[in-house]
């Protein structure tokens, strides 16, 4: 077992926040994987959702290379829904 690497803050990487891509598509958090591990081979991994409802993931070490906060979303106002 290795040591837990935190570089990236997970702290506002928190489900429900809106990020926009460099390709301009605007994603959402759902939620985020392996916060508790010490193990490295299980980095903290971010899972998001575009607007067509694919589903994604991201180790947190390379999430802020490409995505930039947006805003707080309830996820219906996200997706377009009332």
């Amino acid at each position: 077992m290795g040591t837990r690497q935190w570089e990236t803050p997970v702290d506002n990487v928190t489900p429900g926040s809106v990020w926009s891509h460099t390709n301009g598509n605007e994603y959402m958090v759902i939620m985020r994987t392996n916060v508790d591990s010490t193990n490295d081979r299980y980095p903290v991994t971010i899972v998001y959702a575009g607007k067509n409802e694919k589903i994604w993931s991201r180790p947190l070490s390379d999430w802020h290379r490409s995505m930039t906060k947006v805003c707080m979303s309830n996820g219906s106002d996200f997706y377009g829904r009332s």
